[in-house]
């Protein structure tokens, strides 16, 4: 006993030595010294039960820390201050506001194991859902062997919180021990929560008792569609693991009414291989009148087994019936099966040519994914394109499109020839599918552009994105379509250029190029195309694109200088030799030129600031609308430019003046107002 004593006086003595004054608490959550800390954690051993309360207690407010390891720490201190201590700290704070601290004490206060299990039970009797909810997860994660825990579970499971009745579910499944009394019991509660929460719990466990499958079947009939679907995907889950349960299930679908049996029939389908004795049912119900049956049936056989001719030649059968719903169907379901993919081709074909919209884009979603399994049916379709009849070319172009892997032939050559198509729907699917083979349609860009003109709206719209879709994608592309950016079609030149923008940063590099090699007319469009696209600051393009635009501004064509003088500003660009190039052309010649100038200086803002001296010089020009601009732009160089329109000021001109003093005012700097105060008091 005095041994003892020592060693605890001898371990306070080291705690205080090491840690100054800190308390306990701190030292085990928060201090930045290791070596107290282990020493506090020793420490700890010694402390009566008064003690480990009261830390216990200091303790709690670290777990609400905004720093993860204090709060760890401070778990890790609650649990070695043992049960009795550590428990209702943790059950305290499974109602904290913060999920990510609820979650921490949860895993905590689980690790007490059959320690926590009654405070646990008697939390799930607290008025906060949060705790309720984590307390039903930390009993699944201690996994008692104890029926009584689960029994009180399934009683949660019927809240109608989903946090908590969800939790409850959770942790009857982690328990593993669960009386098929309370599991039917459950199952027949007119309570929504406690249905679903025993069909899931029935399907996870896969538990194939005849009477749980009872209850589950009854349940399809529950007008909950929650319930519903809860027995349905349990039904599904058991019956993949057990051909008994499968068995049971289609005796009720042999004795019930067609809604019964349309619920089953998307079971067995949902099953999947292991429902292969239902494929003689489900096939007679292939010949009913129940449209829905007939649908449901078509859908589930390809799944139960996709490679089984009886079935193919029944999907097959079914889609030449003049009902349109089962037709459809059919075609869907031939898109699944992966046996005879000859009869297959050849009954898509054949839909290909149906007048009905519908029917012909069914097949087409179904051959495309037969042609990825089958070589030669992706090969087969090239023979289609040239169809007399438009329906089957139109289908047989939407194909070509999504015909693009290694194994496949390249149909863009024969997609081009389809351009010219009489038909307007032909050529659209031909447009469409040249989009969607992407970069390898660049050769195709010449005939595409000439649908820009095309009769038919919905033909120039397809044309234009499909151009876009393109040219995002290929600079070569891009390039081709910078050939017809002064067609003589002013529809052509107007959608190649409105495109060319869409394109936007793919298209930089060729506009560039071309801006160096071409004539006057394309060099404009080329300029006005550049200043809308912009270019992104710091991009390498900018420095090059400002070179090659100060080159063609001193052109000898007043309409290119222009063009290049407001792309200088769209673009924003404030290089030194943009702003000396366009502070040049404000003496030119052309008032276009000089108004260009003016505007672009203003778009550019104060980082042309070194052209204020001169933008002041234009308030003068002879022509109005470039003074009034010049007044506009000055405005935004802020303080730089009051210096210049001061000396305005004192210009013979009134309108000078005028245009000077409104500038100072909207600029509204001091340096501004005062220069405006002298300019009043001079009486001019």
């Amino acid at each position: 006993m005095k041994n003892k004593f020592i060693a605890i006086v001898g371990i306070v003595f080291v705690s205080v030595i090491l840690s100054g004054c800190a308390s306990l608490s701190y030292r085990l959550a928060a201090g930045d010294d290791e070596n107290a800390r282990l020493s506090a954690l020793e420490e700890i051993k010694y402390l009566d039960d008064k003690g480990k309360a009261q830390t216990a207690n200091d303790l709690k407010e670290y777990l609400n820390n905004s720093n993860s390891s204090v709060r760890s720490r401070a778990a890790e201190a609650l649990l070695k201050l043992g049960p009795e201590a550590g428990i209702p700290v943790f059950i305290s704070i499974l109602a904290d506001k913060n999920q990510e601290i609820r979650i921490m004490a949860e895993e905590y206060v689980a690790k007490f194991g059959s320690k926590a299990l009654l405070p646990l039970l008697k939390t799930l009797d607290s008025p906060d859902k949060f705790q309720r909810a984590h307390a039903a997860y930390a009993l699944g994660e201690i996994r008692p062997s104890l029926l009584e825990v689960t029994r009180r579970l399934f009683i949660s499971m019927g809240e109608d919180d989903k946090y908590v009745s969800g939790a409850a579910r959770d942790a009857i499944i982690k328990t593993g021990i669960i009386d098929i009394e309370d599991l039917l019991k459950a199952l027949k509660s007119e309570n929504g929560s406690s249905c679903f929460g025993a069909a899931f719990i029935a399907g996870k466990k896969k538990i194939a008792d005849k009477r749980v499958l009872e209850a589950l079947l009854n349940n399809l009939k529950f007008s909950n569609i929650v319930v519903k679907n809860g027995a349905e995907n349990a039904l599904v889950e058991i019956g993949t693991a057990s051909r008994e349960a499968v068995e049971i299930m289609l005796e009720k679908y042999r004795t019930d009414d067609d809604f019964m049996k349309e619920c089953l029939t998307v079971i067995f389908g949902n099953i999947g291989i292991p429902a292969s004795e239902t494929i003689v049912e489900l096939s007679n119900a292939l010949k009913g009148n129940n449209n829905r049956l007939v649908i449901a049936a078509a859908e589930s056989l390809c799944k139960i087994n996709s490679s089984s001719e009886g079935i193919l030649k029944n999907i097959i059968t079914l889609a030449a019936s003049s009902d349109l719903e089962r037709k459809i169907t059919a075609l869907n379901c031939l898109g699944k099966m992966r046996v005879n993919y000859k009869d297959i081709s050849e009954c898509l074909i054949n839909a290909f040519g149906d007048n009905i919209v519908l029917v012909r884009d069914a097949a087409v979603k179904s051959y495309i994914k037969v042609a990825y399994l089958s070589k030669d049916s992706g090969d087969a379709i090239g023979g289609f394109l040239n169809s007399e009849n438009k329906y089957i070319r139109e289908s047989a172009a939407k194909v070509a499109g999504f015909l693009f892997s290694s194994a496949q032939k390249d149909y863009v050559l024969e997609l081009t020839a389809l351009l010219k198509d009489k038909e307007k729907i032909v050529r659209i699917a031909a447009v469409e599918s040249l989009g969607d083979l992407g970069m390898r349609s660049a050769k195709a860009m010449p005939e595409l552009v000439k649908l820009l003109a095309d009769n038919e709206l919905g033909v120039q719209f397809a044309a234009k994105n499909t151009i876009e879709k393109i040219g995002m994608l290929s600079k070569p592309a891009s390039k081709s379509l910078i050939l017809f950016i002064d067609d003589e079609n002013l529809h052509i030149s107007t959608a190649v250029q409105n495109s060319l923008i869409k394109i936007g940063q793919k298209a930089i590099q060729p506009l560039i190029e071309t801006l160096k090699e071409s004539n006057n007319k394309v060099k404009t469009k080329v300029a006005y195309v550049l200043g809308k696209i912009g270019i992104e600051k710091g991009s390498p393009m900018m420095k090059e694109a400002a070179l090659a635009l100060i080159a063609v501004i001193k052109n000898e064509d007043a309409e290119v200088r222009a063009a290049a003088a407001i792309a200088l500003g769209n673009i924003g660009i404030e290089y030194k030799e943009s702003i000396m190039a366009l502070t040049e052309a404000l003496r030119d010649t052309d008032d276009n030129v000089r108004l260009a100038s003016v505007d672009a200086l203003g778009l550019i803002g104060s980082g042309a600031k070194s052209a204020a001296p001169f933008l002041a010089q234009t308030l003068k020009d002879k022509n109005n609308k470039i003074a009034v601009h010049s007044r506009d732009s000055i405005i935004k160089f802020g303080n730089d430019a009051v210096p210049y329109l001061n000396e305005a000021l004192k210009d013979d001109d009134s309108v000078v003046r005028s245009y000077a003093s409104d500038a100072l005012q909207k600029i509204g700097t001091s340096d501004a107002y005062e220069a405006l105060r002298k300019y009043k008091a001079s009486g001019k």
